[in-house]
């Protein structure tokens, strides 16, 4: 086997039927650098983009490097759909994977894997700011109509 990487690459692309373009959004690389290792026949590469081609293309570092697989080797092979609709997943908002899950009846992310994945920049109120917060627009609401409510004034003289 050859361990020339502009090589194998090559062979993946066509194994699985991919263009340049194609590559570069599975493996997130810029189009220049997927050209580049082909049209400069290059023989190697930077570990990340190594990495950055295997998890995309879902081969095994080995494979890219030209060696033999292993025979206890527990990476998965995926077709290039799937690939994409786990890369789409991977990269989606907290809403449109929660979306996905409810589809596949799957249990749903909660509020507080919400907060883990994508931290609010606003902070949390609790309970009693919530019913605070609530007086004071009903004051403001009734200010600006013309109205003293006397059940915003002695909820919060309470």
């Amino acid at each position: 086997m050859t361990s020339e990487l502009h090589i194998i690459l090559q062979e993946i692309m066509n194994e699985k039927g991919l263009n340049i373009a194609e590559v570069s959004r599975l493996c997130g690389l810029p189009d220049s650098t997927v050209r580049g290792i082909i049209t400069r026949k290059q023989k190697s590469t930077a570990l990340e983009v190594a990495f950055k081609l295997s998890k995309g293309l879902n081969v095994t570092l080995e494979r890219l490097n030209g060696e033999v697989p292993s025979k206890n080797n527990n990476q998965i092979q995926h077709s290039t759909d799937t690939n994409q609709v786990l890369f789409a997943y991977e990269n989606a908002d907290f809403e449109t994977k929660n979306n996905v899950r409810f589809l596949l009846k799957l249990p749903l992310l909660n509020e507080e894997m919400a907060e883990e994945f994508f931290p609010s920049s606003k902070p949390r109120l609790t309970a009693e700011d919530e019913r605070e917060l609530e007086l004071i627009k009903q004051e403001m609401l009734a200010e600006k109509k013309g109205i003293t409510s006397s059940a915003s004034i002695s909820a919060k003289d309470a």
